[in-house]
């Protein structure tokens, strides 16, 4: 019976090491993204380049999310949750829920400023080319 019960362990753990590779890989292709995206140039002024720079790191900020997301039920699913390396590295420091939670809307609160101001920019430089028109930034 032993035996048994040690096999499943290890079948356990062999799935588990598995999982976390591919969270690994994963983990890596997102910052290469983060080194392309920050090394974009985006010119003075390009409005096209800001926005579709805003919108790669908003699209990042998702990414980070559900692969964290992701890592947590996978790790639960082969029943290590708590197991890794890095959980007896930082002795069970984790934040709470709550916290994430709120850190994660302060930042998706953050992209949707940046998107409002590249927006206002646009409207600011369609106004001065029209003509007359006010800006649309507020001062």
């Amino acid at each position: 019976m032993a035996g048994k019960g040690d096999e499943a362990r290890g079948a356990v753990a062999v799935q588990a090491a598995w999982v976390e590779a591919r969270l690994q890989d994963l983990r890596s292709m997102i910052d290469g993204a983060f080194s392309a995206v920050a090394a974009w140039p985006v010119p003075e002024g390009d409005l096209t380049a800001i926005d579709k720079k805003t919108r790669a790191i908003t699209n990042l900020a998702r990414a980070v999310a559900a692969v964290e997301s992701a890592a947590r039920r996978l790790m639960a699913a082969v029943g290590c949750e708590g197991d890794s390396a890095e959980d007896e590295m930082n002795d069970g420091d984790r934040p709470d829920p709550e916290t994430v939670e709120r850190y994660k809307a302060e930042l998706l609160d953050r992209l949707e400023h940046n998107h409002a101001l590249v927006e206002a920019k646009r409207l600011a430089a369609d106004a001065r080319d029209g003509g007359g028109v006010e800006t649309a930034l507020p001062r």
